[in-house]
């Protein structure tokens, strides 16, 4: 099987799938999308709390908002690096950032993708519209397929967000079946009836 790094636009269309849901990281005891998965991504070693810019459980600023879903962009890139480079270990990849964003490198080929060796920590938050179902289904599904390398599949993060865009999944299928039904049962109050239909003859 290849794989590739996805580009950068790939990871904003993700993290904008997830982020209209995040608000605080709790309300009425409920663990929002961003925490959850940053939490995931801080047990594989993909973030560090010192990079949060306030605790996971305070509730955030707008500021801090776009913050989270920059470090939420990065985590998720670094995963889609590490996938790539256990499948093509001759190739250049980050082994480390240092606090100035500098990667140190190893390696004799560039990584394959769009964009030759990205560093996560350039990523940048874009707030952008999506369609929900149309972003699970290409943006998502490229993703979820380029990091099935190496161990990567059973890292913490990998498992969340599958989880959490499975579930999205299900909640636009369901949606999508209650206004069929709804309008079928709109279609059926405006159909003729068989009585109707004699007296027309």
């Amino acid at each position: 099987m290849s794989a590739y790094i996805v580009s950068e636009k790939v990871i904003n269309v993700i993290v904008n799938l997830i982020a209209p849901d995040a608000v605080a990281w709790s309300v009425n005891g409920r663990s929002d999308r961003v925490g959850k998965l940053l939490r995931a991504a801080q047990e594989d070693g993909l973030v560090e709390s010192r990079e949060f810019p306030c605790g996971l459980g305070d509730t955030w600023l707008d500021s801090e908002r776009s913050e989270f879903f920059g470090l939420l962009g990065r985590a998720l890139w670094s995963m889609n690096i590490n996938a790539v480079s256990q499948r093509y270990s001759d190739c250049v990849h980050a082994t480390s950032v240092d606090d100035d964003g500098k990667c140190t490198v190893t390696g004799k080929h560039q990584l394959p993708g769009p964009v030759p060796n990205p560093n996560p920590h350039d990523y940048e938050f874009k707030a952008i519209p999506i369609n929900k179902k149309a972003a699970i289904g290409s943006a998502y599904s490229e993703f979820n397929y380029q990091c099935l390398e190496g161990d990567v599949p059973e890292t913490d993060l990998f498992k969340a967000l599958q989880s959490m865009i499975g579930g999205m999944a299900v909640g636009i299928i369901t949606e999508e079946h209650r206004s069929r039904e709804a309008q079928n049962a709109i279609d059926l109050e405006e159909a003729p009836t068989l009585m109707q239909i004699k007296a027309g003859m």
